[in-house]
This record gives C-alpha cells, sequence and structure tokens, in this order.
C-alpha cells in the first residue's frame, strides 16, 4: 500500500512540477484597444511572441499620422529619413 502512495506522489508531483515549468499560457494581446500614446510608450516592453501584432498595429496608425504626430512619435516621415532610420537598424550594435 505504500508503493502505491508513493507511486501516486510521485506521478502528481511530476504533473505539477511540469505545469509549473510550461508556464500559464497568455492570451494574444488586442492592441488595438490601446491609445496611440499607449502603444508607443510600451514599444521596448513588447515581449518577443507579441512584436509582429504590435508592429502590425503601430504601422495601421502612422499610416493615417499628421506630420506633428509622426515627429511627436518620432517617426521617420521623409525618403531621407526612412534610409537613415533603415541604415541605423542594419549597423551592427556596440
Amino acid at each position: 500500500m505504500k508503493t502505491y502512495h508513493l507511486a501516486c506522489f510521485c506521478i502528481i508531483s511530476m504533473v505539477l512540477l511540469s505545469l509549473v515549468a510550461i508556464g500559464p499560457v497568455q492570451a494574444a494581446q488586442d492592441f488595438s484597444k490601446m491609445s496611440t500614446e499607449q502603444l508607443y510608450q510600451m514599444k521596448d516592453q513588447v515581449p518577443v511572441d507579441e512584436k509582429a501584432n504590435w508592429s502590425a498595429e503601430w504601422q495601421k496608425r502612422v499610416v493615417n499620422m499628421s506630420p506633428e504626430e509622426l515627429k511627436r512619435y518620432n517617426v521617420p516621415y521623409s525618403q531621407k529619413e526612412l534610409d537613415q532610420a533603415y541604415k541605423a537598424r542594419q549597423a551592427p550594435r556596440q
């Protein structure tokens, strides 16, 4: 009987440990409900698995921004600025 209880305890422990190791499953975040300011403020804190969704929402908003908003959110809006931003991203970081 003791062996049976020990086996059950071991199985339950392994199941619980595996659940802890997997971690909580999070639903995809709906960035469309955020204000542009909120979206901008979290740009450097977006989890890796959410970056594509964040970027898609940001691009939707950038298309409709006024020149003042583009400047406020540091979005390059001339071809020269776009080229400079692209080159800066491609440069190796030190």
